[in-house]
């Protein structure tokens, strides 16, 4: 979204962005460094003998850059006092088989990485191996079925970009330099869900290496079980997910419409969103920011609070799309309350990227964070916004009002309510880190009654260890813990933080 744009906010975001994509990068730019210095070519370890083979990287804790390799597998700034006995950074399926094969020789545990943007940081565990899968970025598109063969490092801006030469799309996540491995494994919130659904509804099926290393094919006729727990399982997956196979859908055409409400306004706004929505018919997608966010041009002692909202509407035409739009546009509560700051303007699939970019250029800075669904966003947005306003002005809240969060067919991925609510808290200081947690165990407590469920990608599981569970009906979390108990017998993959027996 687009915020003020004073001097010092576009330094510091200028600033951040620079550490945000150092702090991605380090995985992709520096595994031949750090390949280099742990082993002979290749990043073997001569000490470990069952991973000689090994093509890729391995780094224990006595290895120099392990530092290096710790800090980069998770995105935020923050990271827990938990420490992997071994990383490795496997190349191809072999790879995958050996460490697999020596975490179960060895008895070591293993968790999964992708690109580590979940706030639990749970690639970080004491005395496991942890797999990190961002090289496993291959995509084979085939245009006819309109489908596609996708690695877990794939960047979800970097599968759209392939999928656009096709004229197809894919609902992969908001920001484009998330992965897609543990994007789909939460549900997959991403763009044109009115239409789409969550992305788990475009999962068709995903090759997986199992904790006693053979590979299989996870879909709804082969191992469904283990289909039906990858459709929202979140990251305490029980395998090593090498690809996935995805159903991809025409790219629509766009049209942006951006509205800035007053804090004051969101109850209202949010009734009149909810009561609008339906006439749209699963055209539009109601994204909105919260925070200190004015007009571009504000002086700085006028800025104040808002609830930005920005609508997006899809169609097969670009007229259809502006059918869609006018329903809002029309709207004599956002005519009277709210400022209009783009209307009308045309955008394609791939350009919805640059729409959210401020708020992710800081994003590293995240202390904690949670979103979930609800029946009453205006409450929500109104309590949020609250609360959020004694934090670091860099804190901010998200919403996506009636966004048909469903998957259907086979899924663990319990749907809860159709409207979603988020805040993430930014801290610059240690003091901030601490303050920031005591303001979201509060306000999660005021929020609890209209809470239904979580959104297992951006739930802070060491401060709400109790999300988990209640991210799923009580019917699927058993059956959970029965495919857990079936297909990882000896409990070789870590579950949720805070569960890990």
């Amino acid at each position: 979204m687009k915020p003020s744009d004073t001097t010092s906010r576009r330094r510091f975001l200028q600033l951040f962005s620079s550490l945000a994509v150092a702090a991605s990068g380090l995985l992709r730019s520096g595994a031949a460094q750090a390949a280099g210095s742990v082993g002979t070519a290749g990043g073997n370890l001569s000490d470990i003998p069952e991973l000689k083979a090994f093509k890729g990287v391995v780094v224990t804790q006595k290895n120099p850059l392990y530092k290096d390799w710790f800090w980069g597998m998770t995105w935020y700034k923050n990271k827990p006092r938990r420490y992997p006995k071994l990383i490795v950074q496997p190349l191809d399926e072999a790879d995958v088989r050996l460490a697999v094969n020596y975490a179960n020789q060895a008895n070591l545990r293993i968790t999964m990485r992708s690109s580590g943007h979940n706030i639990t940081a749970a690639p970080l565990r004491d005395g496991v191996l942890t797999i990190d899968m961002s090289k496993f970025t291959g995509i084979s598109i085939d245009p006819r079925q309109k489908t596609v063969w996708a690695g877990p490092g794939v960047f979800s801006e970097q599968l759209n970009a392939a999928l656009a030469e096709h004229g197809l799309a894919f609902p992969s996540a908001h920001t484009g330099f998330v992965t897609i491995g543990g994007y789909l494994l939460g549900g997959g919130m991403g763009w044109n869900m009115p239409a789409w659904g969550m992305a788990n509804n475009s999962v068709l099926a995903l090759e997986v290496i199992l904790a006693d290393g053979r590979k299989v094919l996870a879909s709804a006729n082969e191992n469904p079980d283990l289909y039906w727990a990858a459709r929202g399982i979140g990251p305490a997956f029980f395998g090593v997910i090498l690809r996935y196979h995805l159903q991809a859908h025409n790219s629509p055409q766009i049209v942006q419409n951006i509205y800035y409400v007053p804090a004051d306004k969101v109850e209202e706004g949010a009734a009149e969103l909810v009561r609008l929505a339906p006439a749209s018919r699963n055209r539009t997608e109601i994204l909105g920011s919260m925070g200190l966010f004015s007009m571009p041009g504000t002086p700085e002692d006028e800025k104040k609070w808002h609830w930005v909202l920005m609508l997006y509407s899809y169609a097969a035409t670009r007229q259809e799309a502006l059918e869609a739009a006018a329903v809002f546009n029309e709207s004599e509560f956002l005519k009277r309350e709210a400022f209009q700051f783009s209307r009308n303007k045309p955008l394609n699939y791939m350009e919805l990227y640059a729409q959210l970019g401020d708020t992710d250029a800081y994003s590293i800075l995240r202390s904690t964070e949670i979103a979930f669904f609800t029946d009453n966003p205006g409450r929500c947005l109104r309590k949020t916004i609250d609360a959020l306003n004694t934090s670091n002005p860099l804190s901010f809240g998200f919403s996506v009002i009636a966004c048909n969060p469903t998957v259907e067919g086979s899924a663990c991925y319990t749907y809860g309510a159709p409207n979603y609510i988020a805040w993430y808290l930014v801290s610059e200081t240690a003091e901030e880190v601490e303050a920031n947690k005591a303001l979201a165990v509060r306000l999660h407590e005021d929020l609890k009654p209209d809470i239904k469920t979580y959104y297992m990608n951006e739930v802070d599981f060491d401060l709400f260890p109790e999300a988990p569970q209640k991210s799923f009906s009580p019917e699927k979390w058993q059956k959970l813990q029965a495919v857990r108990r079936r297909y990882d017998p000896h409990n070789r993959f870590m579950s949720y933080v805070g569960m890990d027996s």
